[in-house]
């Protein structure tokens, strides 16, 4: 079975420290504005790991890099997949977030369903957007992350948790 059009958006590392991770992708590669997201601060809800309710935290970094997304995700207190991660493989590459031309998640999901790749972790931001983890390590050696946007959803919830790197200082975009 195949799906044609399947794209990568988003490559996902995981790491211990989320500022140093990020200020050193800007030092070396010039990567960036980042946004910045702490899920503490969001209506982050419905929270599983391995289909049982769990509440986890992480804070996350993203940039574009070449018209796909490149996510730092620091775990915060919880018992997560990310947590797990880190504990038995250290810091490095978790993710890669697939989309299909349709852009539908369940689409992708049921893709995923039927070749018994199992959902490792998710949950949901406020009504804006659902996400989900599946273990594809043993076949295609990564985790695959789903995500599914509810048009109407609530944008404006991120604004509170979000943060930009490096800040732009109260800078005049038009000076």
């Amino acid at each position: 079975m195949s799906t044609p059009g399947v794209t990568i958006s988003q490559v996902a590392i995981v790491v211990h420290d989320l500022e140093a991770t990020m200020a050193a992708y800007h030092r070396i590669f010039g990567w960036g504005p980042w946004q910045v997201i702490d899920y503490t601060k969001l209506p982050h809800h419905g929270t599983t790991v391995r289909g049982t309710p769990t509440d986890y935290t992480m804070r996350t970094a993203v940039a574009d890099v070449g018209g796909i997304q490149f996510e730092i995700v620091e775990p915060g207190p919880g018992a997560s997949q990310y947590r797990e991660f880190l504990d038995s493989k250290g810091e490095g590459l978790h993710h890669i977030l697939l989309e299909t031309p349709d852009g539908q998640a369940a689409t992708m999901n049921e893709l995923l369903r039927a070749q018994g790749i199992p959902v490792l972790m998710g949950g949901a931001i406020g009504n804006l957007l659902d996400y989900a983890y599946h273990d594809a390590a043993d076949e295609l050696k990564v985790t695959i992350e789903t995500t599914d946007v509810h048009p109407g959803g609530d944008v404006g919830i991120l604004t509170h948790a979000m943060s930009e790197y490096p800040p732009s200082h109260g800078v005049d975009p038009e000076e």
